[in-house]
């Protein structure tokens, strides 16, 4: 499945985002899945991008699910790796 960066293609971050009205930092913090996006912004990028609002917004959720991945798999190895001395409860 593709991401926003796909979608985005060769097009310069940059240039995109001045495009879509927004700043770059927003542009790569959406497509890392770092921020939520709004319709109004999704219906622009499908614009810039010249694909339509469903491959919009499926890409969208590819980064959202691939940073939620993340997170998840991140809490997981920190739970394996905290030290509990034998004996003793985690509300102790």
């Amino acid at each position: 499945m593709k991401t926003l960066e796909d979608l985005r293609g060769n097009l310069p971050q940059n240039k995109a985002a001045k495009m879509l009205g927004i700043s770059k930092s927003y542009l790569s913090l959406l497509e890392k899945g770092k921020r939520r996006m709004y319709l109004e912004i999704a219906e622009k990028l499908g614009e810039v991008y010249g694909v339509g609002l469903e491959e919009v917004l499926c890409a969208y959720r590819v980064c959202r699910e691939s940073i939620l991945i993340k997170r998840i798999n991140s809490n997981t190895s920190q739970k394996k790796t905290m030290n509990i001395p034998s004996g003793k409860s985690l509300n102790e």
